[in-house]
């Protein structure tokens, strides 16, 4: 659970980096003098193909997804690891980039709230798993109850 939770941390951070660097480039395309590259651009990344720059920028940075779920031998996700490290050189990189494009383009805000759900639900487990022993440790500190003095009294 605490893997699939940093991998989907991991594509919330990166799909928000994804939208600022295309906000980026709108601005930067915006300020020439050029409308028919600037609109084609926001038809490109607004659009049906808003997956072809995000694949694009994925395999630019080697942003693995694939990486993401492995770890290292100190528990920490293959991504780092690879991320920025050079363009991606076999082909399981190259297919853990175009997941990674794809998944991007659901956007921050939906792997922000995947995220968030992901975590009130490993709570939610962690709350249930441990109730076992809250219940022995509340029966535990119970008061023992008080022996019959009569002889013919049977305790309830």
């Amino acid at each position: 659970m605490e893997t699939t939770i940093q991998a989907v941390m991991i594509i919330a951070t990166f799909s928000l980096a994804h939208e600022r660097f295309l906000e980026f480039v709108r601005w930067w395309i915006g300020k020439l003098p050029w409308p028919v590259v600037s609109n084609a651009l926001d038809h490109a990344t607004k659009g049906a193909w808003a997956w072809v720059p995000a694949i694009g920028l994925s395999i630019a940075t080697n942003a693995n997804l694939i990486d993401a779920f492995h770890v290292d031998s100190d528990h920490q996700p293959l991504f780092f690891t690879n991320y920025l490290g050079g363009l991606p050189a076999d082909p399981r990189a190259i297919i853990g980039c175009c997941i990674m494009g794809l998944a991007v383009t659901l956007g921050s805000s939906f792997w922000h709230d995947f995220a968030k759900g992901l975590i009130e639900f490993r709570g939610k487990l962690l709350d249930a798993s441990a109730r076992p022993e809250q219940q022995l440790a509340r029966a535990a500190l119970r008061p023992v109850p008080p022996t019959p003095t009569e002889p013919g009294l049977v305790p309830a």
